[in-house]
C-alpha cells in the first residue's frame, strides 16, 4: 500500500502540476501528450 505521507505528497504535487499547468508555468519536460494539447 501507500502510507499517508506518500499520499499527501502526491497530492500535492498532482495539484501544484494542475495550477501550474492552468497559468503556464508547468515544465514542459513534464508534459507527456505535448502533440494532443
Amino acid at each position: 500500500g501507500l502510507t499517508e505521507e506518500a499520499s499527501k505528497r502526491m497530492a500535492i504535487s498532482s495539484i501544484k502540476n494542475a495550477m501550474d499547468a492552468l497559468d503556464g508555468s508547468l515544465d514542459p519536460d513534464l508534459i507527456v501528450n505535448k502533440a494532443n494539447i
